[in-house]
């Protein structure tokens, strides 16, 4: 008879499972690169984490806030920004319009802020390394600007939540 402690392999828990709903691990990042563009199209911001799922039934919890800033219009029409949240190469938010976070205005002005917060819940089915990113875009024209670096601290935290 063997009797002893076993240990767990690659530095796992020794768990051999995990009840629905707990959560695993958290991972957060609080980048400080400021991104503006003035392109239509969705943009990198440097808001970004990895995670690597334990098991395939596995979800992703992704929140991110900051701040989402439009400027440098003169034009009466419709302009404002729009951000989205990428995995890896996946835009979890709409092809076109990005997430629930838009600057929108319709008159003439200079600027508009907003606190972009975003979430989901992901159900990758992967145990390979994914990276949650946010992108941006100047969706009617104007200036798109995230994370502002002397107005708003970006954050990106992820939870891996047991399936």
């Amino acid at each position: 008879n063997v009797t002893g402690t076993l240990p767990a392999a690659n530095g796992g828990t020794g768990a051999t499972s995990f009840a629905p709903g707990k959560v695993l691990q958290v991972v957060s990042a609080r980048p400080t690169t400021e991104t503006s563009t003035t392109s239509s199209g969705f943009v990198a911001t440097g808001t970004e984490v990895a995670i690597t799922p334990s098991a395939t039934s596995s979800k992703v919890f992704v929140m991110v806030t900051s701040g989402l800033f439009w400027a440098n219009s003169t034009s009466s029409s419709a302009q404002g920004a729009t951000a989205t949240i990428y995995r890896d190469s996946t835009n979890l938010g709409d092809s076109g319009s990005g997430w629930m976070v838009r600057t929108y205005r319709t008159g003439t002005g200079t600027s508009i802020q907003t606190a972009a917060s975003m979430s989901i819940l992901d159900s990758p089915s992967s145990t390979s390394e994914l990276t949650y990113k946010c992108y941006v875009a100047a969706t009617f024209g104007g200036t798109a600007q995230w994370n502002n670096s002397t107005n708003d601290m970006a954050t990106i935290t992820v939870m891996e939540i047991a399936g």
